[in-house]
């Protein structure tokens, strides 16, 4: 990979809000063994350089004509705007091994997925890798092929990476699965016209005689007071 370049400043007595008003991103630069540096990049320079690192490429930031090796640590970004408010960059000393997070690239296709209509479900996006700055990937392919039936699993012990890169996630962690798609609900059973009609009759007659009755009802006891009113 193209060393990736990018030149900062250093911020002095400049304040946030005026920085980010020129287009200038705060940042801070430290790691071990140096000492801490507030500096200031261009918004767009940056955005441009982290597309090709991402937060595990080595960066070559120029710092006032000195030439620093970063690691983009944390950013932050504007909840509206998203406009990048602030970053955070950290020493690498390019001898020494350090730890950082590699975006895992799903790969292949899933003969679970294809050919039974599973569901694939990713549940790490990332693992950590330790290795040196120049040796840090730029992703981890992750192959779904092996995914070929509703049991199959793809664990973090399943991933392959350079002898020279180790990783340091939980092996056991599972990576990735695909579920059985769900059962369409079976639809009620239908009535027939015929056994629609023959409800419809009975529940008439239902009605019909419950309305004889109460008629029925009302006629005795009118017969039985006009008796009583007679004796």
């Amino acid at each position: 990979m193209a060393k990736i370049v990018l030149e900062a400043q250093l911020k002095g007595d400049m304040r946030n809000d005026v920085a980010r008003s020129e287009g200038l991103v705060p940042s801070v630069c430290y790691g071990p063994e140096k000492e801490n540096v507030v500096v200031v990049v261009k918004h767009n320079e940056f955005l441009k350089a982290y597309r090709q690192a991402g937060e595990n490429a080595v960066i070559d930031l120029t710092i006032d004509g000195k030439t620093e090796n970063v690691l983009v640590q944390d950013m932050q970004l504007h909840p509206l705007t998203g406009f990048v408010e602030h970053v955070d960059f950290k020493f690498v000393d390019m001898n020494k091994l350090v730890v950082a997070p590699i975006p895992l690239e799903f790969v292949g296709k899933s003969p679970a997925v294809i050919d039974m209509g599973g569901i694939l479900n990713k549940t790490m996006t990332e693992v950590e890798v330790e290795a040196l700055p120049a040796n840090l990937p730029h992703h981890i392919e992750v192959d779904i092929s092996k995914l070929d039936d509703f049991n199959a699993v793809l664990h973090v012990s399943d991933l392959s990476v350079p002898e020279n890169v180790e990783i340091v996630t939980e092996m056991e962690l599972t990576i990735a699965t695909v579920t059985a798609p769900r059962a369409e609900e079976e639809p009620e059973d239908l009535l027939s016209p015929e056994e629609l009609e023959r409800q419809a009759l009975e529940a008439a007659v239902g009605v019909e005689e419950g309305e004889e009755g109460a008629e029925g009802a009302e006629g005795k006891e009118s017969s039985e007071g006009k008796s009583e009113d007679s004796e």
